[in-house]
């Protein structure tokens, strides 16, 4: 997504005014944090992790992990 697409989600989903120079700096602060973890290597077991979202008026998001404990 650009800044602009960002900036006009936050204002639309959580009716908050953000520029998007905040935007372009706060990816930049975690980008390498994120390539690192994409990049990762993954063990021969994967566990679970289930992600999905319900909208009524704002995104409610629902994230259920599993490790291999369950």
């Amino acid at each position: 997504m650009t800044t602009g697409e960002i900036q006009a989600h936050l204002a639309d989903v959580y009716g908050t005014d953000v520029s998007r120079e905040l935007i372009s700096k706060i990816t930049d602060a975690v980008n390498e944090e994120l390539v690192a973890r994409r990049d990762r290597p993954l063990g021969r077991i994967c566990a679970v992790m289930y992600i999905d979202a319900i909208v009524v008026n704002r995104p409610l998001y629902v994230v259920v992990g599993f490790n291999l404990d369950g």
